[in-house]
Formats: C-alpha cells, sequence, structure tokens
C-alpha cells in the first residue's frame, strides 16, 4: 500500500489544496488534524469549497469539546467518532470526518471498525508509534520475561514482543485500573508500554542484543539491565484506508515516514497544491531545534538535568538505531506545539 506525502514547507498551500482535492472526490474522509482549533478551520473550509462541487455533502468534527458541551449525550470522544463512521456509511453522500491526533491515536489503540474504503487524511505528523524502557533485576527479569513471549521479527536484528495468553486478562485489568500495582506496573509509562502490547494495531519490538541481556540477568550472570522497546503501526490497520495522505513539511525526514516504509508501507511524494516546495514566507516556524547526541539539547536545559543524562533521549536514540539511522534532529514546530524528529 502507498502513502501519499506533500511534504512542500509551511505557507505552500497544501492543507487548502488537500482539502479541495478529498471534497472534489465526493468519497467519506477521515481527517485527521493536531488541535480542536485546526479542526473547527478545516469544517469551515470544507463546506466553502464543498459550495458548488457537489450536490449534497455532509462535514461533521468530532473533538473532546463536544462532551464538554452534552453534544454526545455523555459519551466517550471516542464511542461518539466510532458512532459518527457507523452513520456515514449508511449514507449516500460525500462525508468529511475532522479528529484530532490524540483521538485517532486511540481509535487505532482499540480497533477501528466499518473504515473500509474510506480515505485518510493527515495534517502534520502524528506519533503512530511508542516507546518505552524499564530497568529490570535478576527477580523483576524473570517476573516480566515470563509474561510475554519473544520471537524473531521480520526485522533483522529485532525481536518481536507480545503478551501471554495467560496473562492477558491480568494485564489488561492493570490497564485498566482495575487492579492496583504498587511497584513498576502501576506507573505511567508501564501502562503506556501495556496499551501499546496489548494492541492488535501495534508490533512492538525489542533489540535482540538486548533480550540477550535480559536472559543473562535471569541467569545471575549480570545484576541488571535496561531494555527499549519500540511499538509501532502494522501495515495491516492502516490497509483498511484506501488511500492515506499525510501533510507534513521535510516528511521524508521524520520518525514517523521510517516507521511507515519499516512496517512494508510505500511512501510516494504528491504536491498537492502545485507550488514550490523550496520556499515559504514563515521562516520563523521550523527554528526550535535541539539535537540527539549532541551537547546544545534544549530538551536537557528544560528538565534542569545535566547534559547526556536525558532519559527521554536515550529512549529516542535506541529508537531510531531500531529503524536503522542516529543521526536524528528532534524539532519542536510552535504551531503544533508537538516535537518532530528530523534526520540531519
Amino acid at each position: 500500500m502507498k502513502v501519499y506525502y506533500d511534504s512542500s514547507l509551511t505557507g505552500s498551500g497544501k492543507t487548502h489544496s488537500a482539502i479541495d482535492y478529498y471534497v472534489k472526490s465526493e468519497r467519506k474522509v477521515l481527517a485527521v488534524v493536531p488541535s480542536i482549533d485546526l479542526a473547527r478551520e478545516y469544517e469551515k473550509k470544507a463546506y466553502e469549497l464543498a459550495k458548488d462541487k457537489c450536490n449534497s455533502f455532509f462535514c461533521k468534527v468530532i473533538t473532546s469539546e463536544d462532551k464538554k458541551t452534552g453534544k454526545g449525550k455523555g459519551k466517550p470522544v471516542k464511542q461518539m467518532v466510532q458512532d459518527a463512521i457507523d452513520g456515514a456509511n449508511k449514507k449516500e453522500v460525500p462525508v468529511f470526518l475532522v479528529i484530532t491526533h490524540i483521538t485517532f491515536k486511540g481509535l487505532m489503540l482499540d480497533g477501528m471498525r466499518g473504515i473500509d474504503g474510506w480515505c485518510l487524511l493527515i495534517d502534520e505528523c502524528i506519533d503512530l508509534f511508542s516507546t518505552a524502557s524499564m530497568s529490570l533485576t535478576k527477580l523483576s527479569a524473570t517476573n516480566f520475561h515470563d509474561k510475554f513471549y519473544w520471537k524473531k521479527s521480520c526485522f533483522s536484528g529485532l525481536m518481536t514482543v507480545g503478551v501471554k495468553e495467560e496473562y492477558k486478562n491480568v494485564l489488561i485489568s492493570l490497564l485498566n485500573g482495575e487492579v492496583k500495582d504498587d511497584g513498576w506496573w502501576g506507573r505511567e509509562d508501564a501502562l503506556q508500554f501495556l496499551e501499546y502490547v496489548l494492541s492488535s494495531s501495534f508490533s512492538t519490538y525489542l533489540v535482540e542484543d538486548d533480550f540477550f541481556a535480559l536472559q543473562r540477568v535471569m541467569k545471575g550472570h549480570d545484576e541488571g539491565v535496561k531494555l527499549y522497546f519500540l511499538s509501532a503501526v502494522d501495515k495491516a490497520s492502516l490497509s483498511q484506508f484506501s488511500s492515506i495522505s499525510i501533510l507534513s513539511a521535510m516528511f521524508e525526514k521524520t520518525v514517523l515516514c521510517e516507521v511507515l516504509r519499516s512496517t512494508g508501507m510505500q511512501c510516494k511524494f504528491y504536491n498537492f497544491s502545485g507550488s514550490s516546495s523550496s520556499s515559504h514566507d514563515n521562516g520563523d516556524r521550523l527554528k526550535i531545534h535541539y539535537f540527539i547526541d549532541k551537547n546544545n539539547s534544549i530538551s536537557f536545559m528544560n528538565k534542569g538535568g545535566e547534559k547526556g543524562d536525558d532519559n527521554e533521549s536515550k529512549v529516542v536514540r535506541t529508537a531510531l538505531s531500531i529503524i536503522g539511522d542516529e543521526d536524528f534532529i528532534f524539532n519542536a514546530n510552535v504551531d503544533s506545539r508537538k516535537k518532530k524528529a528530523y534526520k540531519t
């Protein structure tokens, strides 16, 4: 399956042109945007462009605000979106459904249904992957190891990690807060790891060398080990969509692009606007950077830690080494308020 991306820089008109393209297509479209404000802009622009172009057109925005205002009648946002998808599938008219990144990630983790044949339009990079790390001693290493199965993956040097069937219900109860744990499993990062490793839409990987290090600790040869995991979206879960388009400046250099390619997706450039992708008039937007593996990290300074001792960077560095390249820059896009990783 191909993923089409427009990596034209900010100000080139790719968002306007992509909305126009999909409105004209008269198909069912799920648009995923980084913020509620942008979701409202999408709705306004879609209706403007649909005027005189479609005989009938339906656009709906669903965000966390709907729950607060009572529009969703008390339903969780993810349930509102799923209901809207089910309802749209009964309509014979073009549908343009707009949701936020965080809602889409939640739906993917739960396993979306009813999206066969829909078009997916993603504005700005979304983290369809997650990293996790954990430090284990001999006792905790054995306990941890026994709850999971470990298999060689189709990627060289990586193991696939999954929950053993007999432990699924226990770990799901932990994740749902039905069972309390004062130890590692009660931590927020542990629960996030469980969320991804239990999801049928994501695969979780561990470097083979880390697995061997885990075994050495279990045998008493080493005192402890720190493991790093990468969970990435499965190709099959995205292949339900008839097409996928991503609007993101410098997309070719993002971690998301690497992750999609590593799962077997073909990423192909498509210029929605037809404008030049080499220049734009918003030069300040891409200036805030911090570098992994270098000594000028904004992340280190913001957290008040010492340079070279930043756990987030360690996790990301390992994740990037898993997917094949350690030479990355992190870019904090001010407008999106999201950190994005770019290769140097």
